[in-house]
């Protein structure tokens, strides 16, 4: 990590992983990417090029109650919240609910950064259900994110893919 940059809070993903995490997608000019957690400084979103949206609870735009009416998104990009504390003594996991959320908004692609413990939920039943939906697993890297103390994982989920999992 660049001795310049201190760790971000565990809200907030390193720049030098955003750098190399967005080695592995393609974008193209007319194409719409959203960034379903953006966090109050938007570090993901602002790297997205081309046609974007966001949401933020914190910025006033949650992702499970904004209305973004009919509009699906070429790919969904995020590291998805583990913790939300926005409800005093409320404290609930909400990395299944944007990911299941995000199928729900995505015609194509969906990348999530998924810590250790989220990864491993990625149970037999639940990539059924996501193979359901249409999403399947077609790559992974794995990462170590030395300021976070742990291994990371950044799937892509593409619908009407082809799974590199067999369960």
């Amino acid at each position: 990590m660049n001795e310049l940059e201190p760790c971000p809070s565990s809200h907030y993903t390193p720049y030098e992983t955003i750098e190399l995490l967005f080695k592995d997608i393609t974008f193209k000019e007319d194409e719409t990417t959203l960034e379903p957690t953006a966090g109050r400084e938007m570090r993901m979103y602002n790297k997205i090029p081309f046609e974007k949206d966001y949401c933020e609870i914190d910025l006033g735009r949650d992702l499970f109650t904004y209305d973004f009416g009919d509009k699906k998104f070429n790919k969904v990009i995020t590291n998805p919240p583990y913790r939300s504390n926005h409800k005093e003594g409320h404290r609930v996991n909400l990395a299944v609910k944007t990911i299941e959320k995000s199928f729900e908004l995505c015609s194509d692609e969906c990348w999530f950064l998924l810590n250790n413990q989220m990864f491993n939920s990625m149970t037999r039943i639940r990539l059924q259900k996501y193979a359901d939906m249409g999403f399947c697993i077609v790559f992974i890297r794995i990462l170590e994110v030395k300021c976070w103390y742990g291994r990371y994982y950044w799937v892509c989920f593409k619908k009407g893919g082809k799974s590199i999992i067999t369960f």
